[in-house]
């Protein structure tokens, strides 16, 4: 007796979304007058503001840098340490305020606060300080949100609004698989008072929007990641990984109109776990969560930002030497 098996090929949910539009093929152009001056380690993340790259990659002594794309240089930015102007070394973010024309870099318990304007001038002194104290233990990830605010991730709770002048905490929302599971990225709205989140190790994607009493949440999930969390949920969790443990989101960039998101959706190889933390497909969508176009980049990144008003696309890519640089894509 001959049995004949049908095999159905696991397929990407969200790539097969992304597969009813056209996709536009784009080729990179090297920024190496910008690498000149500057070694890269990481390369974690970039944000495109006016003619600056900030970029989110540290060494011994300072947590980021700047390429000043106008005048071609790269310098370190955000001296680590426990100084007026220094950041502690447990984590940061950085957001911005357009119509204020100020980058916000959030540590531990205080956000520096530096004009944009004077960035360009190559000043990099802080221009103000916030005091933010709140329980650290509480959240994972956090941004500034402008105002007296702050917003991210929590231990118990999928996300929480903090007012650190009231020292009032709004927390909604169960996690569905557990805060380690559903570890995302933050950025805020331009102009609006929404934040969009992309999960690492979820396909899900989704906006926050929010006033001084309350949020809310829009989401679009499409697969959820195959691993199990184990602990009480508080200090003592362990991820056990799945066989077909799988990358969703490495990176994202914002404007007033899209959501650029990096994408992986490639299964982990635990003997080269980075593999999955690099991708050459965009995918873009509107702050509604709709897809709306894709792109492939001629080569993989790890991190990207975005020039919307010029149509440009900034990443930091890995060389076939393992060497990072930063390039470019025009994307019209």
């Amino acid at each position: 007796m001959i049995l004949f098996i049908s095999c159905e090929k696991k397929t990407d949910s969200l790539n097969n979304i992304f597969e009813k539009f056209e996709l536009k093929k784009i080729k990179s152009i090297s920024l190496q007058d910008l690498n000149l001056n500057a070694e890269f380690s990481y390369l974690f993340s970039l944000k495109f503001i006016d003619d600056l790259l900030i970029i989110s990659d540290n060494n011994s002594d300072f947590h980021m840098k700047i390429a000043d794309l106008k005048n071609k240089n790269t310098r370190n930015f955000v001296q680590i340490g426990r100084g007026p102007n220094e950041i502690g070394s447990q984590g940061y973010s950085y957001t911005t305020d357009i119509a204020e024309n100020k980058l916000y870099i959030t540590g531990e318990n205080k956000c520096l606060v530096y004009s944009i304007a004077k960035l360009k001038r190559g000043n990099d002194d802080p221009i103000g300080l916030l005091n933010i104290k709140l329980n650290e233990e509480s959240f994972m990830h956090k941004i500034y949100i402008g105002g007296n605010y702050v917003f991210g991730s929590l231990i118990q709770n999928r996300f929480g609004l903090y007012n650190f002048v009231n020292k009032k905490l709004i927390k909604k929302y169960e996690y569905d698989l557990g805060p380690l599971l559903n570890q995302c990225m933050f950025s805020k709205h331009p102009t609006r008072n929404q934040i969009a989140f992309l999960e690492i190790k979820n396909a899900s994607l989704g906006v926050v929007s929010y006033d001084s009493i309350d949020f809310k949440l829009h989401e679009k999930k499409w697969w959820k990641s195959k691993s199990k969390e184990v602990g009480d949920g508080v200090d003592n969790i362990e991820i056990i990984p799945s066989k077909e443990r799988r990358t969703a989101f490495i990176s994202h960039a914002i404007s007033e109109k899209y959501i650029y998101s990096l994408y992986s959706g490639k299964k982990i190889n635990y003997l080269s776990p980075y593999d999955a933390l690099q991708s050459n497909k965009i995918y873009v969508f509107d702050w509604e969560g709709n897809p709306i176009k894709r792109f492939e980049l001629d080569k993989e990144v790890r991190s990207i930002a975005i020039d919307e008003k010029n149509n440009i696309l900034y990443a930091g890519a890995i060389g076939e030497d393992g060497e990072l640089s930063l390039v470019k894509f025009e994307l019209e």
